[in-house]
C-alpha cells in the first residue's frame, strides 16, 4: 500500500519532510484499518525533481516488531526514517510512505519480547474515533 504526493513547491526543511510524512502515514495506517488489515514493514522514500542535475533519491525501510494500523506506532517509525532522509541542500519535490507484509488484523504475529497486549481494546477505539472525526 502507498500513499504519496509530489510537492506543490519544493520542501527544503526536515520539518516538513516530516510533516507531510506524518501526514502519509496517517492516511495509509486509515487505508489499512479500512480494509482491517495491518502492516509489518514500512518503508518511506522521499526524491528531488529528476529534471535537476542533481538528482537526489533516498528510502528507508523498518520492520515493526508487531504488525499494526495504530498510526501513532506508524508515524513514530515513519517519522524517523524520514529524519534519515532528509539531507541538507536537497529540495525535494516527492514523497511518500509504502506499507508492506500486509495481513489481517485478526491473525497478527505477536512478538516473544513485544509488550503489546492482544486485548488491549483502547488503540483500536481511539483510531475508530479519529476516523469517525475523519469522516469515515
Amino acid at each position: 500500500m502507498c500513499v504519496s504526493r509530489s510537492f506543490g513547491r519544493p520542501v527544503t526543511g526536515v520539518d516538513e519532510l516530516a510533516e507531510a510524512v506524518a501526514t502519509f502515514t496517517a492516511k495509509a495506517a486509515h487505508k489499512l484499518r479500512r480494509e482491517g488489515l495491518t502492516a509489518g514493514v514500512i518503508t518511506v522514500f522521499a526524491h528531488s525533481s529528476r529534471f535537476n542535475e542533481d538528482y537526489h533519491s533516498a528510502s528507508a525501510s523498518w520492520r515493526l516488531g508487531v504488525a499494526s494500523s495504530f498510526t501513532p506506532a506508524l508515524q513514530r517509525s515513519a517519522l524517523e526514517l524520514a529524519r534519515k532522509l532528509w539531507r541538507e541542500g536537497v529540495e525535494f519535490a516527492k514523497a511518500g510512505v509504502l506499507l508492506g507484509e500486509i495481513g489481517s488484523e485478526d491473525a497478527v504475529q505477536l512478538s516473544l519480547f513485544s509488550t503489546f497486549e492482544i486485548d488491549d481494546e483502547e488503540p483500536r477505539r481511539l483510531m475508530a474515533s479519529l476516523d469517525a472525526l475523519n469522516g469515515e
